[in-house]
């Protein structure tokens, strides 16, 4: 079961039918990137463009940090991005923590499979983004907190 759906079905079992879950993820999505898929791309279209939408969980940068190593600081720019083009469109977003992934590139000597050490390569680069993303104090948007990571259900 996919992650939405695994909240779709939190979110039923507390009673909440008031709340539609719809998934835009395509597998492989960066968040950066010139092709059309990524999320810079995509998002007003894809996400803020479907109608109703009140309220986004945002998980992009995990593809960039594995297949490309980007720095942290150009995912940050990406989500402040990302926030701004909800905020605009009068939505809450919250931003996912970043979970490990099993490779970056050339840079895990072990090959596939094998995580890496605290503090290396990818890794240190996924703890400076989920540091960035704990740090955001929640915004103000039509009285309502935003920009807060994501609560846990």
């Amino acid at each position: 079961m996919t992650y939405p759906e695994q909240l779709a079905a939190a979110l039923h079992a507390a009673g909440r039918y008031d709340v539609t879950i719809a998934s835009v993820g395509i597998a492989g999505t960066t968040l950066l990137g010139n092709g059309p898929t990524t999320g810079l791309h995509r998002f007003k279209r894809d996400v803020l463009g479907l109608p109703g939408v009140s309220a986004v969980i945002e998980y992009l940068g995990a593809n960039n940090l594995r297949d490309s190593c980007v720095p942290t600081d150009g995912l940050i720019k990406g989500q402040q991005d990302l926030i701004g083009q909800a905020h605009a469109a009068g939505s809450k977003i919250s931003l996912a923590t970043t979970a490990p992934s099993t490779f970056c590139g050339t840079q895990n000597p072990d090959g596939f499979g094998t995580r890496f050490l605290e503090g290396s390569g990818e890794e240190a680069q996924r703890l400076l983004l989920n540091t960035w993303n704990l740090s955001q104090e929640p915004s103000q948007l039509n009285g309502k907190q935003n920009g807060r990571p994501m609560p846990t259900l």
